[in-house]
């Protein structure tokens, strides 16, 4: 009994330390989401799939709360770095296409497989892995470094990369993207540009056609 008293006590101090020391909260405006959603679509138009980029647990504004709201306002999907938070999100019901983020190791291939996410592929290695565990197709995705010098295959590694993806067994190449390295200098973002409009044709003319094509830069 005493232990327990003292736990509750303890626990007290503790609250009240807490508000004296972080006298603060974090509301987040939902119907402010949705409106910049709204001129989002409204921007890129309704032919364009838009897929949300919720990664660090949406930027500390919850990662399934967004989730459920952009989704329902007409979002393709939704792309995460974290493989742990991908998981999550299926296990809380999500059913819309979770797009990784190239930062997952290929040992977790038979995760991503399970819980039907889209993973990141730079490499043909990672692409036999998933080809190798997948009992069905798997969809991925291709990024593409154009600039930022970050994660990625080069524009010129690209053609040969994917030219032999495509021969793999239950692979699909469902999309390719590129993040641009954000400049003032219009020159140097239309070189980018250029790089990544270049790669699509090569491929078009190799009759690899990629369904979803992705460029930007936050």
């Amino acid at each position: 009994v005493f232990s327990c008293k003292f736990y509750k006590r303890f626990s007290e101090m503790i609250d009240i330390e807490k508000k004296l020391l972080r006298p603060v909260w974090f509301e987040i405006d939902l119907d402010a989401l949705r409106h910049n959603f709204q001129e989002a679509k409204r921007l890129v138009g309704r032919d364009v799939k838009i897929i949300c980029a919720l990664k660090c647990n949406a930027y500390g504004f919850g990662c399934l709360e967004v989730a459920k709201e952009v989704i329902s306002m007409g979002a393709f999907g939704v792309a995460l770095a974290d493989l742990f938070e991908a998981i999550n999100l299926r296990k809380q019901g999500i059913l819309a296409p979770i797009l990784l983020y190239a930062n997952n190791l290929p040992s977790t291939a038979n995760k991503v497989i399970k819980y039907n996410l889209i993973p990141t592929v730079t490499d043909f290695k990672s692409a036999e892995i998933y080809s190798k565990g997948a009992t069905s197709p798997l969809n991925i995705f291709v990024k593409v470094d154009v600039g930022l010098y970050r994660v990625g295959v080069f524009p010129e590694d690209a053609i040969p990369l994917l030219t032999k993806i495509v021969s793999l067994k239950n692979i699909v190449i469902t999309g390719i993207y590129t993040h641009f390295h954000f400049s003032e200098e219009d020159d140097y973002l239309n070189w980018q540009l250029d790089r990544f409009k270049e790669g699509l044709d090569s491929l078009k003319r190799k009759g690899i056609e990629i369904p979803i094509k992705m460029a930007s830069a936050t």
